[in-house]
């Protein structure tokens, strides 16, 4: 192998394949103690980058660096290393532009090293656009040799075939198309964040019931002073029974005294069961996960309660979740359908729904011998 040519001066190997040969030579064993060599050129070998070992042996002594005819889309050596390099060839490679830290290690080698260096670029596939507006300005300001006049060919911004001095001449022009690029890029990125927002935020509307259910079925989990998990088959009620203060006496009075007092039944009541000191929704989802049915006691001021239109809610959400009857619809007035909201409208073929007359409403008297009492306690026990 050439390493054992220690006295060499010149290299030439063109055509050569050298791409393949030294693709594993990690080491840099091929021009290894090659220590005088002083000019090399491996052009037409199809390299497209180099090994960071490669001319670790001439980084004092190499002078001339031929490379041109390659595949290089970068600039290929690092050459702050070197030390006496004057000359580099690098026409008709891929190369579209040097990044700015080629430039400055350019410009840092010519003044630290107090050399002319010359470095070849011509019959590269430059372009002449917002990514390489400071390489179009740096080969017309450089102190470094360049050749074909720093003239070079190039694609435009517009895709047009013009030249680097053409480009250098109207950089007001590419910075300000550039500068628009940029606006239209930020105002599309904007539009795609406000429409995913949007999106989102009307999925969270949509299902705002679900998500806050979710939201509370998790927070009651975790809590560490819950007793009872929401999947239990042992409930701790019989049921939770949600109505307005406007119907308070009817509940309290009749209600209770037939389900609790005269059947043994245990009921949650709100204004009786929910624990102090807790927040009301905390309570409100304790009292339908640890109850085996909910009673709705609707009235026109039931309708009228948004905390009331909340139990229904999670009730309602309840019951997707354990895929079980358990809502039970006591209605106080003589209410439509359509009059209810819209939640109960989509289920009410699945409830069950019970109508207190006049009579019911305004007995007082312990009496329970209507069809009404029974069928409710059927539909709690059930």
């Amino acid at each position: 192998m050439i390493s054992f040519m220690p006295y060499l001066k010149t290299l030439i190997s063109r055509r050569t394949h050298l791409n393949v040969e030294l693709q594993n030579d990690v080491n840099g064993d091929f021009l290894k103690q090659l220590f005088g060599l002083k000019q090399i050129d491996f052009s037409e070998n199809e390299f497209v980058t180099f090994n960071k070992h490669m001319f670790v042996s001439q980084y004092r002594s190499l002078i001339s660096l031929d490379l041109s005819k390659n595949k290089f889309s970068k600039f290929p050596i690092q050459i702050s290393k070197f030390s006496t390099l004057k000359k580099l060839s690098l026409v008709q490679n891929r190369i579209a532009f040097l990044q700015k830290s080629d430039m400055n290690q350019l410009e840092n080698y010519q003044r630290d090293k107090h050399i002319n260096f010359e470095l070849l670029l011509n019959d590269n596939n430059f372009v002449c656009n917002c990514d390489s507006i400071d390489f179009v300005r740096w080969l017309q300001e450089t102190k470094v040799t360049l050749d074909k006049n720093r003239n070079y060919s190039c694609v435009y911004i517009d895709n047009s075939k013009k030249t680097t001095v053409y480009a250098y001449t109207h950089l007001d022009f590419i910075e300000s198309k550039c500068l628009s690029k940029i606006w239209l890029t930020i105002t599309i990125i904007l539009v795609v964040v406000f429409l995913l927002l949007f999106t989102a935020s009307s999925l969270a509307y949509k299902y705002r019931i679900t998500l806050h259910f979710w939201y509370l079925h998790i927070r009651r989990k975790y809590r560490h002073y819950t007793a009872l998990e929401g999947d239990s088959k042992e409930y701790k009620y019989n049921a939770f029974v949600a109505y307005c203060n406007a119907d308070e006496e009817w509940v309290c009075g009749s209600l209770v005294n037939y389900l609790e007092k005269t059947n043994g039944l245990s009921l949650c009541l709100h204004d009786r069961d929910f624990a102090a000191g807790r927040l009301i929704m905390d309570n409100i989802i304790d009292a339908i996960f640890e109850s085996k049915k909910v009673v709705l006691v609707i009235s026109e001021e039931f309708l009228k309660s948004s905390w009331c239109d909340f139990e229904l809610d999670m009730a309602r959400m309840k019951m997707f979740q354990d895929n079980r009857d358990m809502l039970v619809v006591v209605l106080l007035n003589k209410l439509s359908p359509s009059q209810m909201p819209i939640s109960l409208q989509r289920i009410w073929n699945k409830v069950t729904c019970l109508e207190v007359d006049e009579i019911i409403c305004t007995n007082q008297n312990g009496n329970f011998e209507h069809l009404f009492w029974k069928r409710l306690y059927e539909a709690v026990v059930m």
